[in-house]
């Protein structure tokens, strides 16, 4: 259930960012998602499996970088 919410939050940072402008959203949605993702690693590394690798812009948001 924990892997499925996952994958639901990261599907929907991704498709808002697909439509937003507003930077300042972009930004919180860029934060989200690169936390979401952090999650999901933690989750693939407790169970021994392997997640896909981080977006560019979850990348972007861990540095801190628009």
């Amino acid at each position: 259930m924990e892997r499925f919410i996952h994958r639901e939050n990261l599907k929907l940072f991704r498709q808002q960012l697909e439509t937003t402008t507003d930077e300042a959203r972009r930004r919180m949605l860029l934060k989200l998602l690169a936390e979401e993702e952090a999650k999901n690693e933690q989750l693939g590394d407790e169970r021994g499996t392997f997640r896909r690798a981080p977006t560019e812009a979850a990348l972007r948001a861990r540095s801190g970088h628009p």
